[in-house]
C-alpha cells in the first residue's frame, strides 16, 4: 500500500517557517527563552564513579527494569489528578534525582520535541524534531506535587515556544557545549 500523494509538501512547511521568522516570531520565542535560561548556564555536576577516560566514546549501557501494576496505576492517578502527562511524571522524578545526586537546584534536560504542532503536517514526511528545554528550579523543602506543578507549567510554557530551532538558541543565548 503506497502512501497517496500529501497536498502539504515539506516545501511548504519551510516556507511557513520563512513566513513566521519575518512576522517576529523568531525573536518573540528567542526573548522568552532568554528569559526562562537566565544569562548563566552552569553545567550538570553528576558524580563519577570513576575517572573520565582521556578519549571519550560513545560506549555505554543499559539498565532495564519495571514497575508493578500497582504502582504505575498509582502514579497515573496522580498525573491525572494534576493535569499531568506520565512524561512529567518521570520529568520531575528525573529532575528531583538529579537535584540529589548534584546538589544543584537549577535543572536543566533536552527534550526531543516531535515538532508535529501543525494538523497539517501530522502525515507529512519529513525531519521536524527539535529540542526544547527543561528547565526547573528544585528545592529540597518543596514536595513531589508542587515540583510536578512547576514542571507542568515549566512543559506547557516550552511546548508554547517550541519553534525556536535549538541551534539558534544554543547560539544566541550563549549555552556552550562542554562536549564540543
Amino acid at each position: 500500500a503506497c502512501l497517496e500523494p500529501q497536498p502539504i509538501q515539506y516545501l511548504d512547511y519551510s516556507a511557513w517557517q520563512r513566513a513566521w521568522v519575518a512576522r517576529g516570531g523568531l525573536a518573540r520565542q528567542l526573548d522568552y527563552w532568554k528569559q526562562r535560561l537566565g544569562a548563566e548556564h552552569p553545567v550538570l555536576a553528576l558524580p563519577t564513579d570513576r575517572p573520565r577516560p582521556a578519549r571519550q566514546s560513545a560506549a555505554g549501557a543499559e539498565q532495564r527494569f519495571a514497575l508493578d501494576a500497582a504502582l504505575t496505576r498509582r502514579l497515573l492517578e496522580i498525573g491525572q489528578s494534576r493535569g499531568a502527562t506520565p512524561f512529567m511524571l518521570l520529568a520531575s522524578a528525573l529532575m528531583a534525582l538529579l537535584r540529589r545526586y548534584t546538589g544543584q537546584s537549577r535543572i536543566r534536560l533536552g527534550i526531543p520535541s516531535a515538532g508535529r504542532h501543525r494538523v497539517e503536517v501530522e502525515r507529512l514526511i519529513g525531519f521536524f524534531v527539535n529540542t526544547q528545554v527543561l528547565s526547573a528550579e528544585v528545592d529540597v523543602q518543596q514536595s513531589y506535587l508542587e515540583l510536578l506543578d512547576q514542571i507542568k507549567r515549566n512543559t506547557l510554557d516550552a511546548q508554547a515556544n517550541q519553534d525556536l530551532p535549538f541551534d539558534q538558541l544554543v547560539c544566541r543565548v550563549g549555552i556552550v557545549d562542554p562536549l564540543g
